[in-house]
């Protein structure tokens, strides 16, 4: 095997040490425990890297960047137990969280920022952004204001989102997102690997692909019938489960359960409408290919009253057989 020159190994190593998650070179730091405020860029120019990390004892230590312009872009990095947030104002800066630092992005910035969370770190949004990560264990939550150009989840990580929009989401390896509110992938939406999206409230808006593939899964419970003609597209292993009731397939009424591709995994596509658990209307487009599936299921609630409806039928029947017999 040839060996690479010492020079640029040397040279390799420093640029992998540069970009690796949490290896940085600041050029501001603050480690003493205290609450600060950055107001000001000072001697800082483009790019520079601000960090916080806990002080002396493993007191976590506070950042608050005020800087009301956006002419140098910063990036600011909070570590261990510490703090940082990102107030009105400043844009065209990340904010990136790693171990369980906690982070914050406000709203009215006009200019976009980046969010990153690593770690087991908590990063909440409600401001522009351009790309969000959510990345290992970390929760990334999305809050009202907050309007993302892409976001993606990764490794084990948890999304939330309680408002907002997003406008493509993308989830691979064990990633999960749970929607409460707002507009989740509002141009696009994929899921992927073994991630999992669920659908509780607000809408998994989609005017390009809704897609699930290999053994990602989607459970939407949600969702108004504001999307693209390619809504749900399940394919390889993946599964969309629908929770609701008076489900139709190209206007024909169809029970609960699953739908499957054609024999050989060939596409199967129609139109499916009916009523979600929340109570919204959907009608759009559906295909499933390969060994993908679009489950239908009944309201959680649906199954319960049917056997509550089973066991009063039973008891009436106890109770009027003796009573036939009487008067007969």
């Amino acid at each position: 095997m040839q060996k690479l020159p010492l020079g640029l190994v040397c040279c390799l190593s420093t640029l992998l040490l540069a970009i690796a998650p949490g290896v940085s070179a600041q050029d501001l730091l603050y480690d003493d425990g205290g609450d600060h405020e950055l107001s000001d860029y000072g001697t800082l120019g483009s790019g520079s890297v601000v960090e916080v990390r806990d002080g002396p004892g493993n007191d976590p230590t506070h950042l608050d960047v005020t800087i009301d312009d956006f002419t140098y872009q910063l990036d600011v990095r909070a570590y261990d137990n510490s703090s940082a947030a990102l107030q009105p104002g400043i844009g065209d800066s990340t904010l990136s969280t790693y171990g369980n630092a906690v982070g914050t992005i406000a709203s009215s910035s006009p200019a976009e920022n980046d969010a990153n969370s690593w770690g087991s770190s908590q990063l909440t949004v409600s401001s522009r952004l351009g790309l969000s990560t959510a990345n290992e264990t970390s929760t990334f939550t999305f809050e009202a204001g907050a309007n993302a150009i892409l976001h993606q989840g990764y490794g084990n990580s948890t999304t939330i989102m309680l408002g907002g929009v997003t406008h493509d989401t993308q989830l691979f390896d064990s990633a999960v997102m749970r929607v409460y509110d707002g507009f989740a992938g509002f141009e696009g939406t994929l899921v992927t690997g073994d991630a999992y999206l669920e659908v509780l409230g607000g809408n998994p808006h989609s005017e390009s692909g809704f897609s699930v593939t290999e053994r990602g899964q989607a459970d939407i419970h949600s969702g108004a019938a504001q999307f693209g003609e390619e809504l749900f597209s399940v394919s390889d292993q993946g599964l969309i489960r629908l929770f609701g009731q008076d489900f139709l397939i190209d206007g024909v009424p169809v029970g609960y359960g699953d739908i499957g591709s054609l024999a050989g995994g060939a596409t199967r596509s129609g139109n499916i409408q009916g009523t979600l658990e929340s109570g919204d209307l959907i009608d759009m487009q559906f295909f499933v290919s390969g060994a993908g599936i679009l489950r239908l299921v009944p309201e959680p609630g649906t199954g319960t009253l049917l056997t509550l409806s089973l066991l009063l039928c039973a008891a009436l029947r106890r109770v009027s057989g003796p009573t036939s017999d009487l008067r007969g």
